[in-house]
């Protein structure tokens, strides 16, 4: 399953649909992908080994939980980020994804959680500050902590890309670095 744990194994990320892990509130996804699912909501969640503290991450800025699930969580080896991908559009003020060529079931968007400061961000911005219109995938975090990489489809990460063929088969896929105390503000 998703799980990802810091070189010295102390810090641990895993997505768990279980109520009541965490003292942050747990909702349900507002809609199943699939009319047979369940109205429950995979979360990703954070756990120290050695406090036995464990938080819920895929949560917005204000705590709410994501409407939608994550899933693909990797914290930085410092422990202070957890990355993660998700489908939900009430994570950050920019909204949820936005992919052309891709089913929306498939559609999902980057964030940050900073546990130190609580607060969450979007990772595949556009230089719009919205999503990115493609789906994009987390490669993972420098050994210092101070980057993120990923990959996408996207054209607009940044002004210029060139267009991407109509045929998602023959998509591109561009590899990004994501400076985070730039996207954090510091």
């Amino acid at each position: 399953g998703d799980f990802d744990m810091t070189p010295d194994g102390r810090f641990i990320t895993f997505t768990s649909t279980q109520v009541g892990l965490a003292a942050a509130p747990f909702t349900p996804c507002e809609t199943g992908v699939y009319p047979q699912e369940k109205p429950v909501c995979q979360h990703v969640y954070f756990y120290d080994v050695q406090t036995g503290a464990l938080e819920l991450i895929s949560v917005s800025s204000e705590g709410t939980p994501g409407s939608q699930p994550s899933s693909g969580a990797m914290v930085s080896p410092d422990g202070r980020f957890v990355a993660f991908t998700s489908s939900a559009d009430n994570l950050t003020l920019a909204g949820g994804p936005s992919c052309e060529n891709t089913a929306p079931e498939y559609c999902t968007a980057l964030y940050l959680r900073d546990r130190q400061t609580g607060q969450t961000y979007l990772l595949n911005q556009a230089w719009t500050g919205y999503p990115s219109n493609r789906t994009a995938t987390l490669f993972g975090f420098t050994p210092d902590s101070r980057h993120v990489i990923y990959h996408s489809a996207a054209e607009d990460i940044l002004p210029g890309l060139p267009a991407q063929p109509a045929d998602p088969a023959q998509e591109v896929m561009r590899a990004f670095i994501v400076d985070i105390d730039r996207l954090i503000g510091n």
